[in-house]
């Protein structure tokens, strides 16, 4: 184990970090949560696939907002970057959602957690959007 971690590089842990806490980890929480009957009776490889059909469109997102920065000009530690630093923007999404919708509430509700959710991530875009306009009208 310790001969694969010194052979790793920082990008590809970065890379690998970042999509495992921003992917795979806040979609079994969300299972676990929401359904616990279902987070013991699936195998592990079908609780994989449905915590990531929760988290990857957001992270898709949040990489597509990540990689529209560098105007098409990539290479391989960019990607790596883009990719990593897009799941952990996916893993706070989903982290702060779960946690406000937790102590917000006295009981926690899946359509709490989605209001939020969807109203953290519209929040981020809209502040990306702002942030751009706001450099574009700088450099002019």
């Amino acid at each position: 184990m310790s001969n694969f971690l010194d052979d790793l590089p920082t990008q590809k842990f970065f890379e690998y970090f970042g999509i495992s806490v921003g992917t795979l980890f806040p979609g079994i929480l969300i299972i676990f949560a929401f359904a616990p009957d279902l987070f013991h009776d699936l195998t592990t490889g079908k609780l994989v696939l449905l915590s990531l059909s929760f988290t990857l469109p957001i992270c898709a997102l949040n990489s597509f907002v990540l990689q529209s920065r560098y105007g098409g000009k990539y290479n391989d530690e960019i990607m790596h970057s883009i990719m990593g630093l897009g799941g952990l923007l996916t893993g706070a999404i989903f982290y702060l959602s779960f946690i406000s919708s937790f102590y917000l509430s006295k009981v926690l509700s899946f359509s709490r957690f989605n209001a939020l959710l969807i109203l953290v991530s519209l929040l981020e875009l809209f502040s990306v959007i702002v942030i751009r306009k706001m450099k574009l009208e700088k450099s002019k």
